[in-house]
């Protein structure tokens, strides 16, 4: 092409049709076509993500530079590779000499190949992100903490001990990561037995501690945060803008506590929620994974994985992030749910308002003169009530109910969010033909390691296949651990 600079009069078509004829020889005109669909493809600012078809990206660089994988993938489609490889297969027809044969064969081996194996190595991580992302809703906190590692409290935190290779293998490791958050900060409370810390310690810095992946969604603008054995850490902030990474280290002071003993390691950090920016505030959740990085021998990485990565570079592994919800406002009083009134729905006056019966065992209801009534017929039934309360691990929640029949149970349907399922909790009702008061009280469990805690309730109660239910009036109670 540098011929143009100093010979204007032959055409940019002309060179082009110059180089195939003499490079690929018979095959020059098909694998012309192969070169000209790849530009075609990665010009085409419609084969891009949304995100870069916004006016203020389209002038920018969004074909050079550098990419998520889920990007590059979005434009090197399955459909778009097995094209090509149609025009390849014409090309090696085409190809008569040893020469041109062999020109077409390095350009498969060195070029194509390695993408057709990086499309379909994509695809299998894919299956695996599909499944097993972790999330979760973090138990709100009994108080606010700002940071004070000395006061803050890991009783209701999240805890985790199911560490996995990179490429998704079970480890059984004596180390125990727990979490929750405030308003303010999420805090992190690693603790390993065992002497390998204590023996590693002399190493380089990035190879022996535990690596914090942080981030607003799975893009590659994240924060990374690795803390030695020895207590040292450093914040970086990565990013991409106009298709060029951007890899910063940020001066900041985290609230840290580390004790490195030859029993063990514990380390205890702060960080700051406002290092992920106002846009944490929108959403009410984060991206996020955790890492105890062991990059020594016996083997080159046996690591451990919060969620596994299935790459060798964390950075390709980002989408791999569990997603983390910020925990749900509690009064810290006791909070009462007024259900007392069954008033019929408008559309099925069948159910009172703000009931529904469970999508796999609907019971016969009535709602008459004030009164709730559910029956079994030929298979058992339950009933709900629509809206969550929120509570925490240790709360009682406390029905007080009138209540006539037979065979039926006081029920709480524990969640985490609004919509992950945890547990129910059933407590059999002591019923008569006779309306009599009564009282159920549930203690929530606190929730189990690697298992989401629960955050919200809903009340409800079910009937066996022959049993009825009459109610007249209730209240629920969530009374504060």
């Amino acid at each position: 092409m540098s011929r143009l600079i100093y010979d204007n009069s032959i055409g940019y078509e002309e060179l082009l049709n110059e180089y195939y004829n003499l490079y690929y020889g018979n095959a020059g005109k098909a694998m012309k076509q192969v070169f000209e669909k790849i530009e075609t493809v990665s010009t085409d600012i419609k084969n891009y993500p949304a995100t870069f078809q916004a006016k203020d990206k389209v002038n920018s660089s969004y074909v050079m530079g550098m990419y998520d994988e889920a990007t590059l993938w979005q434009v090197g489609t399955p459909q778009r590779i097995a094209a090509i490889d149609k025009l390849l297969i014409q090309a090696q027809k085409a190809a008569r000499t040893p020469i041109e044969k062999a020109r077409i064969k390095r350009f498969i081996s060195n070029l194509w190949e390695p993408v057709k194996s990086g499309r379909a190595a994509f695809d299998r991580r894919q299956k695996f992100n599909a499944a097993n992302i972790p999330t979760l809703e973090f138990v709100a906190p009994v108080q606010e903490y700002n940071g004070d590692l000395d006061k803050a409290d890991f009783k209701h935190a999240y805890t985790f001990n199911d560490w996995k290779s990179a490429y998704g293998k079970p480890v059984k490791v004596p180390a125990t990561l727990k979490l929750f958050t405030d308003s303010t900060h999420l805090y992190i409370d690693y603790k390993e037995t065992g002497a390998e810390p204590y023996q590693k310690r002399k190493l380089k810095f990035w190879s022996n501690g535990f690596e914090i992946f942080l981030g607003t969604d799975k893009s590659q603008n994240f924060k990374q945060i690795f803390t030695s054995v020895n207590g040292k850490y450093e914040l970086y902030t990565h990013a991409i803008t106009e298709g060029v990474r951007h890899f910063k280290k940020q001066n900041i002071t985290l609230p840290v506590k580390n004790t490195l003993t030859p029993e063990g390691w514990h380390l205890q950090m702060a960080v700051p929620l406002s290092i992920l920016g106002k846009q944490l505030k929108k959403q009410k959740y984060f991206c996020g994974n955790f890492i105890r990085t062991k990059m020594f021998k016996p083997t080159k990485n046996t690591s451990l994985y919060f969620s596994p990565i299935f790459t060798p570079s964390h950075q390709s592994g980002i989408d791999r992030m569990g997603v983390f919800y910020l925990p749900p406002p509690i009064p810290q009083e006791s909070k009462m749910v007024d259900i007392s009134h069954f008033l019929p729905q408008k559309k099925n006056k069948k159910l009172p308002v703000g009931w529904i019966n469970s999508w796999s065992s609907k019971p016969v209801t009535e709602v008459k003169n004030g009164r709730f009534i559910l029956k079994g017929k030929n298979k058992a039934g339950s009933a709900y009530f629509e809206k969550y309360t929120p509570l925490r691990p240790g709360d009682t929640v406390e029905f007080q109910l009138t209540a006539a029949g037979k065979n039926a149970d006081c029920v709480i349907v524990l969640t985490n969010g609004t919509g992950r399922y945890v547990t129910s909790i059933r407590k059999q009702l002591t019923l008569s033909e006779k309306a009599t008061p009564q009282t159920v009280i549930f203690k929530v469990p606190e929730a189990q390691i690697n298992k989401r805690p629960p955050t919200y309730a809903r009340p409800g109660f079910r009937v066996a296949n022959n049993g009825m239910l009459e109610l007249s009036g209730m209240k629920v109670t969530v009374k504060r651990d």
